[in-house]
């Protein structure tokens, strides 16, 4: 197995980069997508890639990302699945915009995709949800809108808050000493709102 090839950009074509490497000249198969497209000749680039070695030949897949070459492995096990569409899919979409077509099954968008007709994708819709590597690989590289949405403020505890108003009366004057007392004997009162009514019930008492 070829994990990687590290090496010198030969030659750089549509679908295809020949690196060179320790004097030998690899032709790999690769997505036609821009960033392989804008790979510059003789620079020196590192493919993460797979052999496929089959009756009549041997056959070298290479991604930039380690993720592209997993998500190439998981789109090929599916049924009647070459290596040609699964290049082209990682080619056409976004990691990301792929896995959200899939989670909402989004027909539209895949049928976008070249070699990509109606049979086609719904297999590929109903295997890939029943594959636990693909839920594995969308936990890992895919966050859904809810996801993203701001997290709750994390609820404070009951020594965390009377920290705070601690904190908060020993900038209006108070010593620290005093600060801890009137806290303790005050917030017992207003434990239950939030620590900026608190706060300012606490605050109040004080007038």
């Amino acid at each position: 197995m070829i994990d990687f090839i590290k090496g010198k950009a030969e030659e750089i074509g549509n679908g295809f980069i020949v690196v060179e490497t320790g004097g030998l000249g690899y032709f790999v198969n690769t997505p036609t997508s821009d960033n392989y497209l804008e790979i510059k000749p003789n620079s020196e680039i590192k493919l993460h890639t797979i052999l496929q070695i089959s009756e009549n030949a041997a056959d070298i897949y290479g991604f930039l990302s380690k993720e592209e070459k997993e998500l190439f492995t998981i789109i090929r096990s599916i049924s009647s699945f070459g290596p040609k569409l699964a290049l082209t899919l990682i080619s056409f979409t976004k990691i990301e915009d792929f896995i959200k077509a899939i989670l909402n099954e989004d027909k539209k968008t895949l049928k976008k995709i070249p070699g990509m007709g109606e049979k086609k994708i719904e297999r590929m819709l109903i295997e890939l949800k029943q594959k636990d590597k693909f839920n594995k690989f969308v936990k890992l590289h895919y966050k859904s809108e809810s996801d993203e949405e701001e997290k709750p403020v994390k609820n404070l505890s009951f020594d965390e808050k009377i920290k705070d108003i601690e904190l908060v009366l020993q900038e209006f004057g108070c010593s620290p000493k005093e600060a801890k007392e009137i806290a303790k004997q005050k917030f017992e009162e207003y434990k239950d709102l939030e620590l900026n009514e608190a706060i300012s019930k606490v605050l109040e008492g004080m007038k």
